[in-house]
């Protein structure tokens, strides 16, 4: 039987974190907390999903408000704690939608992310990315620059010539305190143009590859020096993936 218990924000992390959950960001407290911020949006729940008193998954839900109706949206949510079955995910599903309609009658219909498409319908709208950049990054700084185009290598060598940079690793430092980068990112955002910057990194594997996702694309510069840290601190990393709005 699934049941579901409504909870705080920190509650849920707790939940997830002791039952071996690694929460996408869109499932955090801190994720709720900026949603509040945007209009037409508003943290509604945070949930806790049992399956006979077992928690199964755990899934944070964003009313939002559009075309004079609500439905909730939950990005990467649920959060499982191990893959379910067609028939769990089917009854999880039926028990949210239930315990929804039991709590706020103006909710039109929930937006969340399945394994399957059983019973699902096509979204309404969306903003898909409209270019994906896939990098290679093996090799060194001469291999990436022989896959270059001509004029890409005289761009970068340009770029390398006449903006000198340094790089530094301040991992320790940045994890004690946040607030100065966040800072320079601020700054760096609003005078690039750059809407949202949003960095997720999951568990690395054999041939993994890390995925950022940003507004506008960073120059070849900065994907450069990325792409140098990451050799050096990640060999097992072998590319990236740049998703972008250019829109």
């Amino acid at each position: 039987m699934i049941t579901i218990e409504r909870v705080t924000p920190q509650t849920l992390e707790k939940e997830a974190a002791a039952n071996g959950i690694d929460l996408p960001i869109e499932q955090t407290a801190v994720w709720a907390d900026f949603q509040s911020g945007v209009a037409g949006r508003a943290p509604w729940g945070s949930l806790l999903i049992r399956d006979n008193d077992t928690l199964v998954a755990v899934i944070s839900l964003i009313d939002m408000e559009t075309h004079g109706y609500h439905y909730l949206r939950s990005v990467h949510g649920p959060a499982w704690k191990t893959k379910p079955s067609e028939a769990q995910e089917q009854a999880v599903i039926q028990a949210l939608a239930d315990f929804v309609k039991l709590h706020d009658k103006h909710v039109a219909f929930l937006r969340i992310d399945t394994w399957t498409d059983k019973g699902t319908s096509p979204v309404l709208s969306t903003v898909p990315y409209n270019e994906t950049v896939v990098l290679d990054i093996t090799g060194g700084d001469e291999a990436l620059l022989a896959r270059m185009k001509k004029r890409g290598r005289r761009d970068v060598r340009k770029a390398l010539r006449e903006s000198p940079a340094e790089v530094a690793d301040e991992t320790t430092q940045a994890t004690q305190d946040f607030t100065d980068y966040y800072a320079v990112m601020v700054e760096t955002a609003k005078r690039d143009g750059v809407r949202h910057i949003f960095y997720r990194s999951s568990h690395l594997t054999e041939n993994a590859v890390l995925t950022l996702t940003a507004s506008r694309s960073p120059g070849e510069k900065a994907l450069g020096i990325l792409a140098d840290m990451l050799r050096e601190r990640c060999p097992e990393v072998t590319g990236l993936v740049l998703n972008r709005n250019t829109a």
